[in-house]
């Protein structure tokens, strides 16, 4: 069985924008195999209240990208390197145009992550069909919310690995799913075969969020513009917040997740996490 997953942080009613002191509790089932979590003592630049801190740590974390790769699959890359700062380019982070294509992102995942993941959970792997129906699903939330695929498959793997039956972490607030949404009303934990429908409300609820939470559709216009505004709304999805500093290492939750996605992103899909981010 998977380690106790953590605490959440508990979420707001309502979408503010307030600079107030957030207690550390973090919130989803985050990949990365080598992060830790400090406490914290810090003052957030902002908090996005009713948006998902979705991300647990679970000590030792889970790396679904260290699975080994078998047939089906694209060559993958190893960890690239560890992005640090507050998401432009001119500090070192991807532009848009470095980030692989989404095609070439399912392929290099398919076999080593999406296919296995479950295993991680003492879960049933993912069927064909299961699998297929995630990526439809993402393509499909996609093209309606204007979020952009790659970075919704990327979170996916970041959340759950792909597994279609991942644990809901739990405490006043719930995550169940692919992407640990906020207080989302879709899950197939224990539930074999996952019918596409709610694989489908599994993407949709963390991509254009639910009735209690943001997605990313709302937390992308929070974040700025530009593709830093990727990186911003990916701290706010996993902590709720960005730190004083703007680093978005900083503050709660899994300090190594947006230097994951963004890694995700340029084409990591082989081996754990080589975050070095304390």
């Amino acid at each position: 069985m998977p380690t106790p997953m953590a605490a959440l942080l508990e979420k707001e009613p309502e979408f503010v924008l307030v600079s107030i002191p957030l207690e550390e509790n973090p919130s989803s089932i985050a990949k990365s195999a080598t992060a830790t979590v400090a406490k914290v003592q810090t003052q957030p630049a902002f908090t996005v209240a009713g948006s998902a801190p979705t991300s647990s740590q679970t000590p030792p974390m889970l790396s679904f990208a260290g699975l080994d790769a078998g047939s089906g699959s694209a060559p993958g890359r190893t960890y690239i390197k560890t992005f640090r700062g507050t998401g432009i380019p001119a500090e070192g982070w991807p532009e848009m145009s470095q980030w692989i294509d989404f095609d070439a992102m399912w392929s290099s995942n398919l076999a080593g992550t999406i296919r296995e993941s479950c295993t991680a959970f003492q879960q049933p792997k993912n069927s064909e069909q299961e699998s297929s129906d995630i990526r439809a699903a993402i393509q499909s939330v996609g093209k309606a919310s204007g979020v952009d695929e790659r970075f919704i498959l990327a979170v996916v793997l970041q959340e759950s690995g792909g597994c279609v039956r991942a644990p809901t972490t739990s405490n006043g607030v719930i995550n169940p799913g692919l992407m640990q949404s906020h207080n989302g009303a879709h899950t197939c934990y224990n539930v074999s075969p996952c019918p596409s429908a709610t694989i489908a409300g599994m993407i949709q609820d963390g991509v254009t969020g639910t009735s209690s939470g943001h997605g990313y559709q709302n937390l992308l216009p929070m974040a700025g513009s530009g593709v830093s505004q990727y990186y911003k709304a990916a701290r706010l999805y996993n902590s709720g917040s960005i730190a004083q500093s703007g680093l978005l290492e900083d503050g709660i939750a899994t300090h190594c997740y947006v230097t994951d996605i963004a890694n995700r992103l340029i084409g990591w899909s082989e081996g754990g996490s080589g975050c070095d981010i304390p």
